[in-house]
């Protein structure tokens, strides 16, 4: 069984919309949770192919951005609460639409079970 997700970037509504109008030399904050093999961290520093794909962005915007690996409920709250303007990698669902803005997908991504050839759940 495959199961197709797309990993996205999420900004509050209530913040400014993702680069748009952003003033230079200002800082976006992004959080993210442990979520490897997307993002995880590696001697304090977010890794993995989002953060990857976010620093190139920014790097190319010339904006600077930190980004922040925290317990999940936390990371939300600070999004929630103004105090970050972004969320990575996180799936999209309504609930979340509600009160969230979604970039175009960073990375698309299947799920799935796998087994030895001579595994009796193959057939």
């Amino acid at each position: 069984m495959k199961v197709k997700n797309a990993l996205y970037l999420a900004t509050a509504f209530s913040g400014c919309l993702l680069f748009v109008g952003f003033a230079r030399g200002a800082e976006l904050k992004f959080n993210t949770q442990d979520f490897a093999p997307f993002n995880y961290e590696i001697n304090g520093v977010v890794s993995g192919p989002a953060a990857d794909i976010i620093r190139k962005i920014c790097g190319e915007m010339k904006i600077d951005c930190s980004l922040h690996l925290l317990p999940w409920r936390r990371a939300q709250d600070e999004v929630v609460n103004g105090t970050a303007h972004g969320l990575f990698a996180i799936g999209w669902n309504e609930e979340r639409a509600k009160t969230l803005f979604f970039s175009p997908p960073l990375l698309n991504t299947e799920y799935g079970f796998f087994v030895r050839e001579d595994n009796p759940l193959r057939k």
